[in-house]
């Protein structure tokens, strides 16, 4: 078959997500360029969860879901939310959680690479990659402040925007399962 991008998609006509290996090829560069301790795995995790981004577009198409904002947003709420989910222990796995920000990692290095966005950026489906970043960032320290506190303690997420994460994901997180209750086994 042959592909339209070198990228990862979801493919409405066909019904099929689309990963190219590219994709992660690419992916490994960046966090080699970026000086990544392990730059495959960094790779691999970030195409993990740009997977679970793709199966937001996937979710939405294939239950006609009612979204209100733009698609690829909603996509990276629906990375977060699957990526996120707590344990019994009410503690979202680590692991988890550092798939997620490999994401948040390879649009921090895009993003970088661009320089600062121009008016075709700003008029993308896609939001801004340093948007991305926060917003990533944001919602894996609200899904687990107590786990994920590195994210501000360190500096990654300003505290001002902190301070809302936990109601912001909290929000995704029943949006989505409102939605998508009708579409689960029980």
């Amino acid at each position: 078959m042959i592909v339209q991008y070198q990228d990862a998609y979801w493919n409405p006509e066909l019904q099929q997500m689309e990963m190219c290996y590219e994709f992660i090829d690419d992916a490994e560069k960046t966090f080699a360029e970026g000086g990544a301790p392990d730059p495959l795995q960094r790779a691999i995790d970030a195409t993990d969860a740009v997977f679970f981004h793709e199966m937001g577009h996937m979710v939405v198409d294939i239950y006609d879901l009612p979204i209100t904002g733009r698609e690829e947003d909603v996509a990276d709420q629906v990375a977060a939310f699957m990526l996120l989910q707590p344990g019994e222990d009410d503690r979202v796995d680590a692991e988890s959680v550092d798939v997620l920000l490999a994401m948040a990692d390879l649009f921090d290095m895009w993003g970088q690479a661009a320089g600062d966005p121009d008016e075709a950026a700003y008029a993308d489906v896609h939001s801004p990659d340093q948007v991305r970043v926060y917003n990533l960032l944001c919602w894996a320290f609200g899904a687990d402040t107590d786990g994920n506190a590195v994210i501000v303690d360190e500096g990654w997420l300003p505290e001002d925007r902190a301070v809302q994460c936990e109601a912001e994901f909290d929000q995704i997180n029943n949006s989505w399962i409102t939605l998508l209750a009708p579409h689960l086994k029980e």
